[in-house]
Formats: C-alpha cells, structure tokens, sequence
C-alpha cells in the first residue's frame, strides 16, 4: 500500500519526480552527486508515456555526468513535446530539430508503401511558429531546421553529437538518420528511436536492425509506450 501511495504521488508530481524511480531526487545535488550541482529541470511530458520521459532523462543526465561532447539532435519533432523536455534539461547545449514541419514526405511514403501499407496524412498539425512556442527555449541553442531530411542538412553543418533522439516513423528517413549521425555520435554517445517495437510502424525495426546488422552496437529495447531502442555508441 506504501508503494502504491508513493507511486501514486510520483505521478502526480510528475515536473520534480520520475514516474517509476521516485526515490530519486532528480534537482538535487544527490541525484547528480558532486560532478555536477546545477540543478535541471524536468518539465512536463505526454502523461501516457511517463517511462519514455524518465529513460530519456537518465540517458541525458548520464550523457552529462560523464561529459561525453557534442550538441543534440532531434528528428521527428511534430509538435515539440520531447524537444521540449530534452531542452529544458541541457539547455547549455544546442539542440537541433530536424523536421518537415507538414508530415511525411511523399517520396518517404513510397517507399514505406513497398513493405507495409497504411495512410500516412498524420502529424499535417504542425509548424516550426507553433513547435517554438510548445518550446519556449530558455536561450538560442534550440535550432529548428525544415525540409525532408538529409537534404535539409545545412551547408558546412560540422557538428558532433552526444545525443539524438529518432522519432521519424518511416524507414526511409531513418535509415539516413542513421547513416549520417552514427559516424558523428560521440563514443558514449546515445542514439535513441521510437517505435521501434511498435507494430503500426515496421520500418523503424527494419532500418534498426539494417544498421546495426555489421556494427558492435546492438539496440536494447525499452519498455516506453511504442517501444522504443536505445543504443549507445562504442
């Protein structure tokens, strides 16, 4: 019955405690021992997926706690929920947003289309003025970046990177997400996709399993609604 109160408060004050490890004081010193006092702060996340938001804190939190180098990344913001919570915790680092901002791209569709049939008009509902304001950066090191992605990688866009989190639905995109940031992760570095395990989206398991199939990474799977994959670089 304790644990049950104490979860069922963990829940409700899901800004200053983690869902599942409420006993971690996740804005004290304790928490982050003595190599890092600054205390970080945890915003609020889709409350049906509390175990995704902690995974990605204790991800960013070991990323700064062994100060593995580079900025951050996101691809496949949609409305900036998790941009949102990644910002708000490292916002010293640069996070960049790598998305359409108007849904999928026809082109990634087709190709989607060759393996798994399914309507792809989702996640239309969205733009770069709305997924700022959903934001509300706290500096200038949130960089959104529009268009269908690689191409929309910037010229002499030389960066390296410690985290970056795939949310991208389609094969396609995220077979090239992979491509271009895997030789540009930090070693320690995360790499972290979504749905991976979730069956409405069987590309995403492709790409992964394609990607790796010749690496020494293997992904470890989450328990997050959608399943996702973590994997950390070697």
């Amino acid at each position: 019955m304790f644990y049950y109160l104490l979860r069922l408060l963990s829940r409700i004050m899901q800004n200053k405690f983690f869902y599942l490890q409420f006993q971690m004081e996740t804005g004290s010193k304790a928490f982050f021992g003595k190599k890092n006092d600054q205390k970080r702060n945890i915003v609020s996340f889709n409350a049906w997926d509390t175990v995704r938001k902690d995974m990605l804190i204790l991800a960013l939190k070991d990323m700064i706690e062994n100060n593995i180098p580079g900025e951050l990344a996101e691809l496949g913001v949609y409305k900036g929920q998790s941009a949102r919570l990644i910002h708000h915790y490292v916002p010293e680092r640069k996070l960049f947003l790598f998305d359409t901002f108007s849904g999928f791209d026809e082109n990634d569709i087709k190709v989607e289309q060759t393996f798994h049939g399914d309507n792809y008009n989702q996640f239309k509902d969205t733009n770069v003025k709305s997924v700022m304001q959903c934001i509300d950066p706290e500096n200038d090191n949130v960089v959104p970046i529009a268009g269908m992605f690689p191409q929309s990688i910037p010229e002499n866009f030389n960066h390296i990177f410690a985290f970056v989190h795939m949310d991208m639905d389609l094969y396609q995109p995220t077979i090239e997400a992979f491509r271009y940031f895997y030789p540009r992760v930090s070693r320690g570095g995360y790499m972290i996709v979504h749905d991976y395990s979730n069956i409405k989206w069987p590309g995403i398991k492709k790409a992964v399993n394609e990607f790796f199939q010749d690496k020494s990474e293997r992904p470890v799977l989450m328990p997050d609604n959608g399943g996702s994959a973590l994997i950390r670089k070697i």
